[in-house]
């Protein structure tokens, strides 16, 4: 399995943070990659969040199919 890159062309690990826009919800959703596809797309914790009333896998993960991007937390103290 090859994992997807980003839309920047970074390879996102387990612990990366992605920002990505879920079909038929205006507005960017983020969440901490747990898992990847066999297709070798991230998947994220969708359990808590709404807006994925549809795209769960059976484990409640939701694998953004769109695009996505790796963001970069910023600390209180940078």
């Amino acid at each position: 399995m090859d994992i997807r890159k980003d839309i920047i062309g970074n390879i996102p690990q387990i612990g990366d943070l992605i920002v990505f826009n879920p079909p038929a919800y205006k507005g960017l959703v983020y969440g901490r990659v747990c898992s990847f596809s066999k297709a070798g797309l991230p998947e994220v914790n969708a359990r808590d969040k709404d807006i994925f009333y549809f795209g769960r896998n059976k484990d409640g993960n939701y694998s953004p199919k769109t695009g996505f991007a790796i963001i970069k937390e910023i600390q209180e103290n940078d």
